[in-house]
């Protein structure tokens, strides 16, 4: 114990006490190399605790910059969108500026378009009231002429009948002897036409028949050359022999007695003024009509339809998605019909629509004046869009077709004009020639 603490200096003694202090000024030593490290750790820390707040400072500052760079980018941005947003209601209000110029353009085109079928059909009235000016002109010119021929012929007749009949203007003549009982039975007036003919009085209308059936002398009117003169007719020589075939049958038939006055029958049960010749009347209408079917009529069985309950068909929720409406005009009905005799027909379609093969069909003349013009055909028909295409095609007889004024559709503004439809199955045999619509040329 006692070696063990003097070797730490804890002896008494002079060298103890040697040995003390130098161990107290090496313990100084010791104690001031040690506070060295620490200012040295101290001003590290400092230094650090600087370099730290700075570090800060400068994240602040760059957190700062880049916030506020951010509120430039969206100020940039939201004036980027603000000049977008004016630009697209500028072009927006261009657009509608562009519309409604382009609308009254059209309506200007539609407005002189209008006037200028007006002038049309002013003028095509004009030609039209000419025409029957002058046609009636001719009229009264050839009447004129036959009532001096029938002056002249009076005259003749007058030298060769003496003073017992009586000649009004027109060429009729009445004798001045009262009608006998019989005469005045079969309903005869005591008149006869320029060509001898007797007027006979018959359910109150007058009718003229034979001389001879009434028993009366035909007038014979002469002519230049003293003969008989027959009246002008346009009738062929088959109708001629056909209607004398007749007139001789109605003459052979024996007079019937009958009362006098107005008790009296117009032929009676022996007679065969009344049956007989009433069924030859309606014989020879009934051929008449038929000869004018044959030389041409169009229709046959014709009905009339109610327009409204026609367009119920055509109103379905497709059609009006698509903005159709119904085709036909209600302001009038529509016809049914049979065709009678090969038709010709145009038919206009979009080749989108792939519609070639369709009922809806106009007259050539109906477009006629449009000129080829795909869109001024769109308005006049009132198409969705307007037609690439045209064709022709020849409906044949016995066909059911119907009639009715073209309604209003799409920009169409007016109904007017006629389209046909077919109700039947449409047959590509029909169609005759297809080609593009294209406007025709402007002539100079």
């Amino acid at each position: 114990m006692r070696r063990h603490a003097s070797s730490f200096g804890l002896t008494a003694g002079p060298r103890s006490r040697l040995t003390s202090g130098l161990a107290a000024s090496v313990l100084v030593l010791l104690m001031a190399g040690a506070a060295l490290p620490a200012q040295a750790q101290y001003d590290a820390r400092a230094q650090q605790q600087r370099q730290q707040q700075d570090a800060a400072r400068q994240q602040q500052q760059e957190q700062a910059r880049r916030q506020q760079d951010e509120m430039r980018r969206q100020q940039q941005e939201q004036m980027r969108q603000q000049m977008q947003q004016q630009q697209r209601q500028q072009m927006q209000q261009q657009q509608r500026e562009q519309m409604q110029q382009q609308q009254r353009e059209q309506a200007r085109q539609q407005q002189q378009e209008m006037q200028r079928q007006q002038r049309q059909q002013q003028a095509a009235q004009g030609r039209q009231q000419a025409q029957d000016t002058q046609r009636q002109a001719q009229q009264s010119q050839q009447q004129r002429q036959a009532q001096q021929n029938a002056a002249a012929q009076r005259g003749s007749f007058g030298a060769n009948a003496g003073a017992d009949r009586r000649t009004f203007s027109n060429g009729v003549s009445k004798s001045n002897q009262p009608p006998t009982t019989a005469q005045l039975a079969k309903g005869y007036t005591g008149k006869q036409t320029p060509d001898g003919r007797a007027l006979v009085k018959f359910q109150g209308r007058v009718l003229a028949v034979p001389a001879s059936r009434i028993g009366v002398k035909p007038r014979q009117p002469a002519n230049d050359g003293g003969a008989p003169s027959a009246s002008s007719t346009s009738w062929t020589t088959k109708q001629r022999a056909t209607v004398r075939a007749d007139v001789q049958k109605l003459a052979g038939s024996p007079p019937g007695g009958g009362g006098s006055g107005k008790g009296g029958s117009a032929g009676g049960s022996n007679g065969g003024l009344s049956s007989t010749f009433n069924a030859a009347a309606r014989a020879r209408v009934e051929a008449a009509r038929v000869a004018r079917m044959g030389q041409g009529a169009q229709m046959a069985g014709v009905v009339r339809g109610n327009s409204r309950e026609e367009n119920l068909k055509y109103d379905t929720p497709k059609a009006r998605e698509e903005g159709w409406r119904p085709p036909h005009s209600t302001g009038s009905n529509f016809r049914s019909y049979v065709s009678q005799r090969t038709e010709r027909f145009v038919r206009v379609w979009h080749e989108t629509e792939n519609k070639k093969v369709g009922g809806f069909m106009v007259r050539e003349k109906e477009i006629a004046h449009l000129g080829n013009d795909p869109e001024k055909i769109q308005a006049h028909l009132g198409l969705k869009q307007a037609p690439t295409h045209i064709a022709v095609l020849e409906v044949p007889p016995n066909t059911k077709m119907q009639m009715s004024v073209i309604g209003e559709n799409f920009e169409r503004k007016r109904a007017g004009g006629f389209q046909y439809i077919v109700t039947d199955t449409v047959s590509e045999d029909w169609f005759k020639s297809t080609r593009k619509l294209e406007p025709s040329p402007v002539k100079h």
